[in-house]
């Protein structure tokens, strides 16, 4: 199995509860993160040109562009034009313990899926309440052990 059907399937799996306190935290900063640095990177260039692209294509209104009146695209665009708007300013993924930085594109699309499948926690078996559960759980130690044991065949 691959490891996107891996993750995909832990995923599908994992209800937040099953996400330990310190993952949830550091997820919190790193959305708190993204979002700050895009407030700061929105009028920077490379972001405007970004955004009024993805406004000119359009499509269907899943995701809301970030500081920008409301205007909604779909979810891929959203997440791009939202990303860039964090890395323009070159200031998101900040918190020098991470030791990767996917922060501003895992925040960015798991926002934009999130708001685009009206995830409210209420009728779906993992509670999408936080969006920090979704950022943090491929940091769980729950998927790393998935990640050591064998795939199982499908036949």
């Amino acid at each position: 199995m691959s490891i996107a059907g891996e993750l995909a399937r832990f995923l599908a799996s994992t209800n937040v509860t099953d996400l330990p306190p310190l993952a949830l935290e550091r997820a919190r900063m790193v959305i708190a993160s993204t979002i700050a640095s895009a407030a700061m990177g929105a009028d920077i260039v490379s972001s405007r040109i970004i955004r009024e692209l993805a406004k000119e294509r359009g499509g269907s209104e899943q995701a809301t562009l970030w500081f920008d009146g409301g205007r909604r695209l779909p979810i891929a665009d959203a997440a791009r034009v939202n990303a860039v708007m964090s890395d323009a300013a070159a200031s998101d993924d900040s918190d020098l313990r991470s030791i990767a930085h996917i922060g501003t594109i895992v925040s960015t699309s798991s926002i934009a899926m999130a708001e685009a499948t009206r995830s409210r926690g209420a009728s779906t078996k993992r509670s999408p309440r936080d969006a920090a559960s979704a950022a943090s759980t491929a940091r769980s130690p729950r998927f790393s052990a998935a990640r050591s044991r064998p795939a199982r065949s499908s036949s």
